[in-house]
């Protein structure tokens, strides 16, 4: 389906006998010890061929051993300085998974139309860790678009990423440490013994971690010296977990909106709260937060001033928001709908950044008041609508921009849809 292909010519002097060619040759400055510990785990491998990414060394092949039965198309990571086996790919049938995996899937949005998912399905498996993730790839054509999204899920059927529209041949590497991490992984078994940690990330002045607990996905923040920031917990849609205050908050206020995620965070410094998101009939997302008594909050906490005044990511997704946000704070990284969210503060404004899985930038939102919008928008709203809500939200996208404002006409309130030139791009009755 994805295997990944990768290509050199350091070791493919020959198809059937891979130890006939190795040494003499090798562009790729992989040490004579990971040939050896490739052998050792995958005797008889064929039509090998290796490269590099960072502290590891990769090695795509096909092999026929006992992990699978059958011969299948292979990528094995190997840790370049020590040699040792870390992590192995392959593929099944879906019908080969898990029931648990099975049944989760089929409950999901993804089962259903215009959904439609790929055969083959990509397993993941880290060597001496309790860990199998399988990757189901689906897609879906809707108003001329198609859509990708590759979903990751434990063998427990617990969904623990979604990322829409990734590279055709990802790079798992990602889901092993770029550095050594044996503390970090002490510290989530001191708290969570027993967990599986799914992906671990060394950023400038922190560390992420997610991991499934109690068959739950989790996330932790971590300062570079290992000192906790926070925990935040995926309820996913279950409301039954928010204190009544809060349900009664958003059925009162938001009565044409549902429940879309649920987060639980628990913090050293800040209090522990709710962060729930919310969504209307046309996509128009809500971000609320709530404390542990079901009060509603001002705003989300900030924890930068915990991490050295802000976060750092992805280099390529780090690049796109110093060219179009210069300055910017990054203040929390997330998910949202298998889009990456980079929340930021850039002149004075908390704004939301979305890319998708080849970390392309997909769109930026943030709020602003009315009184700040372009004067030719403000004229177009008060020539054909009236009490305009006092805050409105701008969305940037790679093609086009606007502003989303709510307004009445006549006894009906309208969700208006504006360029920036006061041009009308589309209007919504509630």
């Amino acid at each position: 389906m994805k295997q990944i292909k990768l290509t050199t010519a350091a070791l493919l002097c020959g198809t059937l006998v891979f130890t006939s060619c190795d040494k003499h040759n090798n562009d790729n400055q992989i040490d004579n010890a990971v040939y050896s510990a490739f052998e050792r785990e995958f005797p008889g491998a064929t039509d090998v061929s290796w490269t590099t990414n960072g502290n590891y060394a990769i090695v795509s092949f096909d092999w026929n051993g006992s992990r699978s039965g059958n011969k299948t198309d292979y990528t094995a990571w190997f840790e370049k300085t020590t040699a040792e086996f870390m992590m192995h790919e392959y593929d099944i049938n879906f019908s080969e998974l898990p029931q648990a995996v099975i049944a989760a899937f089929n409950e999901s949005t993804y089962s259903q139309s215009p959904w439609t998912k790929e055969d083959e399905v990509d397993v993941i498996k880290r060597n001496g860790e309790n860990l199998t993730l399988y990757v189901i790839e689906v897609e879906k054509k809707e108003n001329g678009t198609e859509t990708e999204a590759d979903l990751y899920y434990t063998g427990e059927g617990v969904l623990v990423k979604e990322v829409l529209d990734a590279d055709k041949n990802p790079d798992y590497t990602e889901l092993l440490p770029s550095q050594p991490a044996n503390d970090v992984y002490s510290w989530v078994d001191s708290k969570y013994p027993g967990a599986k940690i799914i992906d671990l990330d060394h950023e400038d002045g922190c560390i992420e971690i997610e991991f499934v607990y109690e068959n739950m996905k989790h996330e932790a923040l971590l300062t570079s010296g290992n000192e906790w920031i926070y925990t935040k917990k995926d309820y996913n849609r279950n409301s039954s977990v928010l204190p009544e205050q809060s349900l009664s908050y958003i059925n009162s206020n938001y009565p044409n909106y549902w429940i879309d995620d649920i987060e639980y965070y628990e913090t050293a410094s800040k209090g522990n709260f709710f962060s729930v998101e919310i969504e209307g009939r046309y996509d128009d997302d809500v971000e609320l937060y709530f404390n542990t008594n079901g009060e509603i909050m001002n705003s989300k906490p900030d924890f930068s001033d915990e991490i050295n005044g802000g976060m750092t990511t992805n280099s390529s997704i780090q690049a796109v928001i110093d060219e179009r946000y210069p300055g910017a704070i990054i203040k929390e990284k997330g998910n949202d709908d298998g889009l990456t969210e980079i929340e930021i503060y850039h002149d004075g404004i908390e704004k939301d950044v979305y890319f998708n899985g080849k970390n392309e930038w997909v769109r930026t939102e943030y709020e602003i008041s009315y009184g700040k919008l372009p004067e030719s928008v403000k004229n177009y709203i008060e020539a054909n609508y009236s009490n305009p809500d006092n805050e409105a939200d701008a969305v940037e996208t790679p093609k086009e921009e606007w502003f989303e404002i709510e307004a009445h006409k006549g006894n009906s309130e309208y969700k208006v849809l504006i360029y920036k030139n006061g041009t009308l791009k589309a209007e919504y009755r509630d």
